[in-house]
């Protein structure tokens, strides 16, 4: 899934105005508008050929074991999101 996909079932999900919300950002989107490009640089390139029979995603975050190191920060008004 990459983030278009999300982008993609957050519309399906959310009502048109907490969409509205969470896609927009402040006065110009200036931020919002370059944010895009800027992670379109990034690549992820997978290294072939290795042993990935034992590969595991687990970390620790401030000192609590997690499955995946992927947060969400607090903002606010995010429980318009909760179902």
């Amino acid at each position: 899934m990459d983030l278009d996909a999300v982008e993609r079932r957050a519309r399906e999900l959310l009502t048109p105005a907490v969409y509205d919300y969470y896609a927009g950002g402040a006065e110009t989107e200036t931020t919002l508008a370059e944010s895009g490009p800027a992670w379109q640089r990034w690549r992820l390139r997978p290294h072939v050929l290795r042993d990935v029979s034992t590969v595991s995603t687990a970390t620790d975050l401030l000192g609590t074991p997690v499955a995946t190191p992927v947060g969400v920060a607090p903002w606010a008004l995010q429980r318009m999101a909760t179902p």
